[in-house]
């Protein structure tokens, strides 16, 4: 695996925490309008990591 990847999982697991708390945010109560505004986030977050790797 490459060291980069695994210097950078701690990072990667504290971006991701906030999505996974939004997801269950989601399923309980999910306006299509949160559901798109976090798509768009993720879209965002995506773009970064794929970025910064």
């Amino acid at each position: 695996m490459n060291k980069k990847i695994i210097k950078d999982i701690p990072w990667i697991i504290t971006l991701i925490s906030p999505h996974i708390s939004f997801i269950q945010h989601v399923r309980y109560k999910s306006p299509s309008i949160i559901l798109i505004k976090g798509l768009k986030e993720f879209k965002i977050w995506h773009f970064h990591v794929v970025r910064r790797t």
